[in-house]
């Protein structure tokens, strides 16, 4: 299953999902971060082949493994993350990227130095320079641009980047309490289905579509419980599909979004 859809237990049962998960070099986990990557993967993994002639871009890759595991693919892929400020402090704890060495793993081959690269990269103001590509992504970083509107103006932009026919993946937070009240400016936002569904105007725009949303929870025990997080942080004592943030429920949405070819 690759559309854009809402985290789910029933993606982290199938064999496709493991197999993932383990060319990532991650644990087996009921956490929703590495369903992000996964299913990022997933989906852009549904649109090429590991030999093709193509490139991608990331966008906030902190310290992920993606660029890393494409790289293994033999995909030319460049990496991107905020330039060194005293905002980008507020990630100074694992979370970010300060240049390509970050990103070798442990599991990297000689690829990695071949295939990757690394630039500094605003994504609130995509640099003109950056190039075109067959795929882009980002992993839980569009909500934390200042504001709704800011993530999906990103949407948006990074878009144009886009060959014909290529695939766009993002993942970002989705309110599961309101479609009403949300977290709308700061540094961290929660979209609501309200936001969401102006989108494929705005990506009809720049020649885009976006799969349509999956919006069932689904229905095993694990999609029923709500991580509290202990002390407002993930403490990894819990199943973390879906957690509290202030007041609000959230769980992780993937965004699939398709250039027209």
């Amino acid at each position: 299953m690759t559309g854009s859809r809402l985290c789910k237990w029933s993606d982290f049962e199938t064999p496709e999902y493991l197999d993932m998960l383990r060319e990532l070099g991650r644990p087996f986990v009921a956490r929703r971060k590495w369903w992000e990557e996964v299913s990022i993967v997933q989906a852009i993994d549904d649109r090429v082949t590991h030999n093709a002639d193509i490139v991608g871009c990331g966008f906030g890759v902190g310290l992920e493994p993606i660029p890393a595991m494409f790289a293994e693919w033999g995909i030319p892929t460049l990496a991107t993350d905020q330039a060194p400020s005293e905002e980008a402090k507020i990630w100074d704890n694992g979370q970010w990227c300060r240049g390509k060495e970050d990103l070798w793993q442990s599991w990297s081959t000689d690829r990695f130095e071949r295939f990757v690269s690394f630039r500094t990269a605003d994504m609130r103001a995509i640099p003109a320079d950056l190039g075109s590509f067959d795929f882009v992504w980002s992993s839980s970083s569009l909500e934390h641009l200042g504001s709704l509107e800011a993530g999906i103006s990103f949407l948006v932009e990074s878009c144009r980047l886009l060959k014909p026919g290529g695939i766009a993946a993002h993942t970002t937070e989705f309110n599961l309490t309101s479609n009403d009240r949300t977290i709308d400016s700061g540094n961290v936002v929660i979209y609501r289905r309200r936001d969401l569904d102006a989108l494929p105007d705005r990506l009809s725009a720049v020649g885009c579509t976006l799969d349509p949303i999956d919006y069932t929870l689904g229905d095993h025990e694990m999609d029923r419980l709500v991580d509290p997080m202990t002390d407002g942080k993930y403490d990894g004592k819990h199943v973390h599909l879906k957690l509290m943030l202030g007041e609000f429920a959230i769980t992780s949405l993937l965004l699939v979004i398709r250039k027209t070819a």
